[in-house]
């Protein structure tokens, strides 16, 4: 147990102390973390509230599928992009295997269905008349979206967290 605290305290020496290779990879870290949660939330934000408006056949399956992308494995992920961006890959021509792009898809897809279930969940409790009332105003189907995912934001920025 020692060896883990000594690393740590080793890790914490080398940023205070500015060592480039550490800076870069911490920057790099939060570079990919950021982009791939924006991403993710910009996707997943409007298809869970979707999924939570609109209670027809066939949504169901969707959240289900969501919530079992949410417990997948992350080395399963990660052999799905490997898989994807390898030579042999479908997007094996793009040549992104070992890129910040890679990392950035990765990161992703393991944020997506997360965010998708956590939207899901806060919109689908909202009360209907929030909907109704936008749609009753004239609101086409982005100001419905809009109304019905700025009624629910203090839950969707707890799940970015």
């Amino acid at each position: 147990m020692d060896f883990l605290l000594d690393g740590i305290l080793e890790a914490f020496r080398l940023v205070l102390r500015g060592d480039a290779e550490v800076l870069h990879a911490v920057w790099v870290t939060l570079l990919c973390s950021t982009t791939a949660t924006t991403l993710a939330a910009l996707i997943a934000f409007p298809y869970g509230a979707w999924l939570g408006i609109h209670r027809r056949d066939g949504r169901g399956l969707q959240v289900f599928l969501m919530r079992v992308g949410m417990f997948t494995p992350t080395v399963v992920v990660g052999l799905l992009v490997y898989g994807l961006l390898s030579r042999r890959g479908i997007l094996g021509g793009l040549d992104l295997l070992y890129t910040k792009a890679a990392i950035i898809l990765g990161e992703l897809l393991l944020a997506f269905p997360l965010l998708v279930v956590l939207t899901h969940g806060a919109t689908s409790a909202l009360d209907r008349r929030v909907p109704e009332t936008a749609r009753t105003l004239g609101a086409g189907r982005l100001r419905v979206l809009h109304a019905v995912l700025g009624e629910v934001r203090v839950g969707l920025v707890a799940g970015l967290g």
